[in-house]
């Protein structure tokens, strides 16, 4: 299953992974976007009108299954670690689901430098999170400067279309700090592809997995033009 990108649902797919097989998760996962006034959901991605955003975004708006995917990914880590993006809202549940289950769990920020400056009675959205759980033993690469808590850019607009994608830089220094040369990263909610174009980056095997056919094609797409650059096709 390796270096290969997968169409389908990530837990069906996930049963098939061998055992003890994955060095290191890197994923964003569907946020969870209420219908409060707060500031993340208002100014999420520059669209202040909550409506619009869960018109477009209605398939990855409803958070996901923590609990499952935990079983599912201790099953296929070797040492558990896994980089996990979220919302605001998930930040509580996925903290205690990892710190319950004996992990190190620590909230990452990404600070967006240019978000629309709307902050009408609520913060302003300028930071995205993601929580780095990690068991005794898992790799830990990198000096204090790379192991920032912090990542500062700005946004920008995706070439692929897709509403919620990382900069590429953020995820390569992810996977740096989680993994080593040659080893597996899964990334079960792939996207438009960029956690499979930071591992060709970066020398590493990879699973990828996106159950939207419209975004694997992007993700395929990105991976052969990723591996064209390093000539690692014909």
């Amino acid at each position: 299953m390796n270096n290969k990108i997968h169409l389908g649902d990530s837990l069906e797919i996930m049963k098939k992974i061998p055992k003890n097989s994955i060095d290191l998760v890197v994923t964003d996962p569907p946020y969870i976007i209420n219908g409060d006034t707060n500031s993340e959901t208002k100014e999420w991605r520059g669209v202040k009108s909550l409506g619009k955003i869960k018109k477009g975004l209605n398939h990855i708006a409803d958070g996901f299954n923590a609990k499952s995917y935990f079983i599912e990914l201790e099953r296929v880590l070797k040492k558990f670690n896994a980089f996990i993006f979220c919302s605001n809202h998930q930040i509580a549940e996925l903290m205690n689901e990892g710190k319950n289950r004996g992990y190190f769990t620590t909230l990452l920020v990404w600070h967006k430098t240019n978000t629309v400056p709307f902050a009408n009675g609520v913060y302003r959205g300028d930071l995205e999170f993601c929580i780095h759980f990690r068991e005794s033993g898992a790799t830990f690469n990198g000096n204090a400067k790379e192991k920032s808590k912090i990542y500062i850019s700005p946004t920008e607009v995706s070439k692929y279309g897709h509403p919620t994608e990382k900069p590429l830089k953020l995820i390569e220094k992810y996977i740096k700090i989680g993994s080593n040369k040659n080893d597996v990263v899964l990334d079960p909610f792939l996207g438009s592809g960029t956690t499979v174009n930071a591992c060709i980056n970066l020398d590493r095997q990879y699973i990828g997995i996106e159950i939207d056919e419209k975004y694997h094609n992007i993700a395929k797409e990105r991976e052969q033009k990723a591996k064209g650059k390093w000539g690692l096709f014909a």
